[in-house]
């Protein structure tokens, strides 16, 4: 999993918390153990919503998600991430500028 963030997260101790949390949400969502769920956290990243940067001039912040699996998962656990990732999100951005990407490949290919 990616997350992309045009905020930038109160220290070591906060983006911790964060990546606990939705590592805890992924692996409840689709049955993976804990240790099998890796996270790339990156803030402060430059980013647009709707041509606007995330952030600057009073624009909100904006993320996105990229979340890689090997298998197809149904749309109910996809839903079930979204809503239960999405608060613990929300320091990042607000509901409306997250969007989330499924992208499934081959176990060959990670």
């Amino acid at each position: 999993m990616t997350i992309d963030t045009s905020a930038t997260l109160g220290g070591a101790s906060a983006q911790a918390a964060l990546i606990d949390g939705i590592s805890a949400v992924i692996a409840k969502a689709t049955g993976a153990p804990a240790d099998h769920v890796h996270i790339n956290l990156r803030t402060g990243a430059t980013m647009t919503w709707g041509s606007k940067l995330g952030g600057v001039g009073g624009n909100p912040h904006t993320t996105q998600v990229r979340i890689t699996v090997t298998e197809k998962y149904p749309d109910a656990t996809k839903l079930q991430i979204v809503a239960e990732a999405g608060p613990l999100l929300a320091p990042c951005s607000p509901p409306a500028t997250t969007q989330y990407y499924f992208e499934q490949t081959n176990l060959s290919n990670l």
